[in-house]
C-alpha cells in the first residue's frame, strides 16, 4: 500500500499526458538505505517499501531541460514479481495505469515503469549518457557498484524462451534442434521439439558470436533432458564394468555419453556440494550407485557384495580350539577371487 502512495504523490499524472513515455533514469532504489525510502512521505510510508522506485527524466516532447535534474520523477515499477532494475544513464519505457486514488476517481492514474530500452543492443549496459540534457551526474553516470563487461547474448532457436542477465548467466526453456544453425551440442540423439532446460553460470564463448551453451566447456550448469544425448566428459572413468562376486554379477554402468531417448539431470562444475543442513544426503537408484574418484571407480553394490562376502567368510572359515584356529581363516580360491574383484575397482 505504501508504494502505491508514494507513486500518487510523487507521479501523478494529468489527463493529457501521453499514456507511454520514455525516460532517462538519473537513480535507482536498490535497497532500504537509499534516502527516497528513509524519507518520510505521509503516515503510511514503511522504509524499504519503495525498493524498485526509479527516478526519471523524461524524454521527447514532455522533457523538461531547463530544470535538470530537478524535472526527474520518482516512477514504481509496474511489476514486482520478476524484476531487473535498471542502471543509472539507462533509458526506461513508463507506462499510465491505475493507482489507489482510483478508488475515489476512476479517472485518476500515475506512471509505473515497465521496462529498460535496449539501446545499444547491448546484455550488459545500455546508457545513453545525458541523453535528456541538463544532468549533473557526471561521467560515473553508471554507479559505482556497477561493472560494465563484454557480454555475448545467447543464441536463440525457434521456439526458445530465453532469461540471459547482465553478467554472463542464463536459463533457457527451449527444444531440440538437430539441423538448426548455428548447430549446437545439446540437440545429439533427439529430435526437433524434444525439451530440454539449461541453466548456465559463466559461458565460454568467442567473442562476436552468440552464445550456445557448451557443458563441457562452460563454468556451472545444470542441463534437465528429455531425450537428449549429452557427451559429458567425466572427471574421472566411472564403474562401467560389471563383475562377478560371490553373491552374482554386478548390474554394468551405463556408458555417460550413451544414455539415449530418455531424461536426465546433469550438474557440472568444478566443485559441488550437497549440505543437509537439518537432515539426510539420500542418494537411492534403482540400478546402481557409481562412486568414481582418482584412486578409485567403485560400484557401490559390488562393494558391499564383496564386503559381505569377506565377512560371511570370515565367519564359516574360522573354528577355534583350545590350540587356537584349526585352520586358514579364509579359503584361499575364494579370498583371491574377492581380492581381484575389489581390486577392478582401483584404477
Amino acid at each position: 500500500m505504501a508504494g502505491g502512495i508514494r507513486g500518487i504523490l510523487s507521479a501523478a499524472t494529468s489527463a493529457d499526458e501521453p499514456v507511454i513515455q520514455c525516460g532517462e533514469v538519473v537513480d535507482v532504489v536498490l535497497n532500504k538505505l537509499h534516502p527516497f525510502c528513509l524519507a518520510s512521505v505521509g503516515p503510511l510510508i514503511i522504509g524499504g517499501i519503495d525498493v524498485g522506485y526509479v527516478k526519471v527524466k523524461w524524454m521527447g516532447a514532455a522533457a523538461k531541460m531547463s530544470r535538470g535534474d530537478k524535472a526527474a520523477s520518482w516512477i514504481p515499477p509496474l511489476n514486482r514479481n520478476i524484476s531487473t532494475y535498471p542502471v543509472k544513464g539507462e533509458l526506461v519505457v513508463c507506462v499510465k495505469a491505475s493507482n489507489l486514488s482510483s478508488q475515489l476517481n476512476p479517472k485518476n492514474s500515475s506512471f509505473y515503469w515497465f521496462d529498460i530500452v535496449n539501446t545499444w543492443g547491448d546484455i550488459n549496459f545500455n546508457a545513453i549518457p545525458n541523453c535528456s540534457f541538463g544532468s549533473k551526474l557526471g561521467a560515473n553516470r553508471k554507479g559505482m557498484n556497477f561493472a560494465e563487461k563484454d557480454i555475448e547474448q545467447m543464441q536463440h532457436y525457434s521456439g526458445d524462451l530465453i532469461i540471459q542477465g547482465r553478467f554472463d548467466s542464463a536459463i533457457r526453456l527451449g527444444n531440440s534442434q538437430p539441423i538448426g544453425l548455428p548447430l549446437n551440442k545439446y540437440s545429439i540423439g533427439s529430435k526437433k521439439g524434444d525439451p530440454i532446460m539449461i541453466l548456465t553460470n559463466g559461458h565460454d564463448s568467442t567473442k562476436g558470436k552468440s552464445h550456445i551453451e557448451d557443458i563441457n566447456k562452460d563454468d556451472s550448469t545444470i542441463m534437465l533432458t528429455s531425450k537428449q544425448k549429452i557427451n559429458l566428459k567425466p572427471a574421472n572413468k566411472i564403474a562401467s564394468e560389471g563383475f562377478s562376486a560371490m553373491a552374482g554379477p554386478t548390474t554394468p554402468m551405463v556408458p555417460i555419453g550413451a544414455y539415449l531417448q530418455k531424461p536426465q539431470v546433469i550438474i557440472n562444475s568444478e566443485r559441488l556440494i550437497f549440505n543437509a543442513t537439518k537432515d539426510n544426503v539420500i542418494i537411492a537408484a534403482k540400478k546402481e550407485v557409481s562412486v568414481s574418484t582418482k584412486k578409485w571407480k567403485l560400484n557401490m553394490s559390488g562393494l558391499a557384495d564383496i564386503l559381505l562376502e569377506t565377512l560371511k567368510q570370515l565367519g564359516m572359515e574360522t573354528h577355534p580350539t583350545p590350540c587356537g584356529p584349526s585352520g586358514p581363516p579364509l579359503n584361499a580360491a575364494i579370498y583371491k577371487k574377492l581380492k581381484s574383484s575389489l581390486e577392478k575397482m582401483k584404477q
